[in-house]
């Protein structure tokens, strides 16, 4: 038989997580009393699910600020009580891409960009703290599209 219920809107899906026997997670936006939970949940019955989930409850506490909400078992919110919804997506999606024990680090500042077939550095400078990239040779015109380059200002 199905399981459907109502754990609210859906926000994003991971689909197949590589860490935990291919299982999906979703992060779901609940409304209570006025204010916006948001839920780590999967369908799985595997074993290790529960623990996955917890991770990656941990790893949004630890990455994007949330906070457990009061009343509200298994459910997490902004204390500035705001939806930030575009970078808990975000956040999410790069925790779920991370195996339990990477999830409490610091996510990486090098990305490799498939498109452009190039290599992302970022690191920290200045007093300001700004994130900067350094401007490896850019490609010729026609050599990968479009690469926006981040400038120290």
């Amino acid at each position: 038989m199905g399981q459907t219920r109502d754990l609210g809107r859906r926000i994003e899906l991971h689909s197949m997580d590589p860490h935990c026997h291919d299982i999906s997670l979703g992060l779901y936006r609940q409304i209570h009393d006025g204010r916006s939970g948001y839920l780590v949940h999967s369908y799985s019955a595997a074993e290790a699910a529960e623990g996955r989930l917890s991770a990656i409850r941990d790893g949004l506490a630890a990455h994007a600020g949330l906070v457990p909400m009061e009343g509200q078992p298994g459910l997490l919110e902004f204390p500035c009580g705001e939806d930030h919804e575009k970078a808990l997506r975000r956040t999410f999606l790069e925790v779920c891409k991370r195996a339990d024990e990477e999830i409490d680090g610091p996510l990486p500042l090098i990305r490799h960009d498939k498109k452009n077939r190039v290599r992302v550095d970022r690191e920290f400078r200045g007093k300001k703290g700004n994130i900067v990239s350094p401007l490896p040779n850019r490609p010729r015109r026609g050599q990968g599209g479009s690469v926006r380059w981040l400038e120290d200002s």
